[in-house]
């Protein structure tokens, strides 16, 4: 076998298997930019990944009655070379494979195949719906490939579907309807588009760009040059320049170039209704036009406004990598990637700033969770541990303190820390310390992570962030929506985890450490562990100023409440 193709189906493996690394993500895109067979057969891959799927959830598992199909697969092997008579056959699959490679998708096609033949025998609707499945030619599915990637995204909803996973390929012709949220796309050319929510888009070919509804911000270098964005009223093609197009549900469309320059071509209405060309209007850096519907579509000069061109998806934590059980469920953070400032900075969990709890006061329902394998340390009289710990002392993503309290209105006084014999008096939520002072840089700079059951809100659990002390400029900040939610391929599935109930509620951080607990059960409902950043500059911290600790409290704007497993102080930026 090539050494290098063996190295690309390996690391296909593991991306569909969700356990590439970010060195490893690196090096698969490195090889599908320079390799255009690479780029080939990742298709396949993926073709044959989403198959086996499809087929999957079709048909369930194999019967047991299935003896036939293991000859089936080992027909394809030794296949002879010659080209056979039909295009869609097994022996045409098996004699291209000239790599062990190929082979290995022949067989997979194979195993695709046999599950479909008998299955028929199963439920005649099943089957019908296999062969509508299978009517769709292995030509047509290559026309319809591209070499534009999903490079970047931020809470993105697409109705009707999941989001695809960061690195993968946008099929064209498929229209995308994103409800929330934005995504980048690049361009084999080297062109990146930005896609605002709510927005309408397909991507025609590997230069084109189809955009129905939404805003999309264009930067298309030198290399690029006849790039194009199609909307319902006109079209705009990419002279070397960024440029800005927003277009309304009626059609309207405003077109804003923010540098270099760009032709925008109206599609006017003959006497039969259809669009054809009109003149290019040359549009330079600075110039912005609109084109309005009507008898015919009219142009009009507008302002320009600079601020309407995003120039980059805005910082955030864009994944995060932890350890593994058996099943591949996540278990502790071992480190988290972050774009700050626009560059992306992986950090190693040991390069997190930690913290001491210093404050507690938590929720009627307040209550601690830990791994399967661990126990409530009051459970353990050698052990030192404290319950405390379990969030500021500890890497697992599925242990941590719980339904802490909170407020509807934001603070804007200094919490009050009380003890046990004034707890009742303290501000409902928890304080930490951080061990060292965190900056405030470029970007985020304190990441969060909260356990989230799968049946709770995909936007995550809101809370309040504060300062200790207010002081001049200071303000609460509230989070309404993670970085990684539910709903994003970087978010993880959690190993199993014990919920442990306290008799009473905690009213201070001595409580938390002592109150006995009604016995610890497996939670029966699967959850994942979403993330957030939270940038210090939205409390109102000066850049570079030295931050010693936060308080957290939960928005208690429904009945759920905020479960922190992880909270950690970024480096500063260099």
């Amino acid at each position: 076998m090539n050494d290098s193709h063996d190295e690309l189906l390996q690391l296909l493996d593991e991306l569909l298997n969700q356990t590439i690394d970010a060195d490893r993500h690196s090096q698969l895109q490195d090889i599908l930019k320079s390799d255009p067979e690479a780029r080939e057969q990742y298709l396949e891959y993926l073709d044959l990944h989403f198959d086996l799927d499809r087929l999957h959830q079709s048909i369930g598992d194999l019967p047991p009655n299935a003896d036939n199909l293991s000859k089936l697969v080992e027909s394809t092997r030794g296949a002879p070379k010659e080209v056979a008579s039909d295009p869609d056959s097994l022996e045409l699959v098996a004699a291209r494979a000239r790599w062990t490679w190929w082979a290995s998708l022949a067989v997979a096609i194979a195993l695709c195949v046999g599950v479909a033949l008998v299955a028929t025998s199963r439920n005649p609707s099943e089957s019908s719906r296999l062969v509508e499945h299978k009517e769709v030619s292995p030509q047509s599915r290559i026309e319809n490939r591209s070499h534009v990637q999903l490079t970047q995204a931020l809470a993105t909803k697409f109705f009707g579907e999941a989001t695809p996973p960061l690195g993968s390929f946008v099929p064209l012709g498929h229209e995308f309807a994103l409800s929330s949220g934005m995504v980048e796309l690049q361009f084999p050319a080297g062109a990146t588009t930005i896609i605002e929510a709510p927005a309408v888009f397909v991507v025609t070919d590997d230069a084109r760009l189809e955009l129905a509804s939404g805003s999309c911000s264009v930067h298309a270098p030198e290399g690029a040059k006849g790039f194009r964005v199609d909307t319902p009223l006109g079209n705009i093609i990419d002279l070397g320049t960024r440029f800005v197009v927003d277009v309304d549900q009626t059609g309207d469309t405003k077109v804003q170039v923010v540098e270099g320059e760009a032709d925008l071509i109206a599609k006017q209405q003959t006497d039969d209704a259809s669009p054809s060309a009109a003149t290019p209007i040359n549009l330079q850096c600075g110039q912005a036009r609109q084109l309005l519907i009507g008898d015919r579509v009219d142009i009009l000069e507008i302002p320009f406004d600079d601020a309407a061109y995003r120039d980059q998806i805005p910082d955030r934590i864009v994944r995060f990598d932890a350890s593994r059980d058996e099943q591949g469920n996540a278990k502790e953070l071992q480190s988290v990637t972050v774009q700050r400032g626009g560059i992306e900075h992986e950090y190693q969990v040991d390069e997190l700033i930690g913290f001491d709890m210093i404050h507690f006061q938590g929720g009627s329902d307040a209550n601690i969770i830990t791994a399967e394998q661990q126990r409530d340390p009051i459970d353990t009289t050698h052990s030192k541990q404290l319950r405390s710990r379990y969030t500021d002392r500890d890497r697992h993503l599925c242990s941590g303190l719980i339904n802490p309290g909170g407020s509807n209105t934001p603070l804007s006084v200094n919490p009050v820390f009380g003890d046990e014999a004034d707890g009742a008096r303290s501000t409902p939520g928890f304080a930490i310390r951080f061990q060292k002072p965190v900056i405030n840089s470029a970007g985020p700079d304190v990441v969060f992570f909260e356990l989230q059951v799968i049946i709770h809100p995909e936007q995550g659990d809101a809370f309040h962030v504060s300062p200790l002390q207010f002081t001049d400029g200071l303000r609460t900040h509230t989070i309404e929506s993670y970085d990684i939610d539910l709903a994003s391929p970087e978010s993880k599935f959690l190993t199993p985890f014990r919920l442990y109930r306290f008799s009473e509620t905690p009213t201070s951080l001595g409580m938390l450490n002592r109150l006995p607990h009604a016995g610890g059960t497996i939670h029966s409902v699967r959850a994942k562990v979403i993330a957030v950043g939270i940038d210090l500059s939205d409390l109102g911290y000066a850049a570079g100023a030295e931050v010693n600790g936060l308080f957290f409290q939960d928005v208690q704007d429904d009945e759920n409440r905020i479960d922190p497993v992880f909270i950690g102080g970024l480096p500063p930026t260099p």
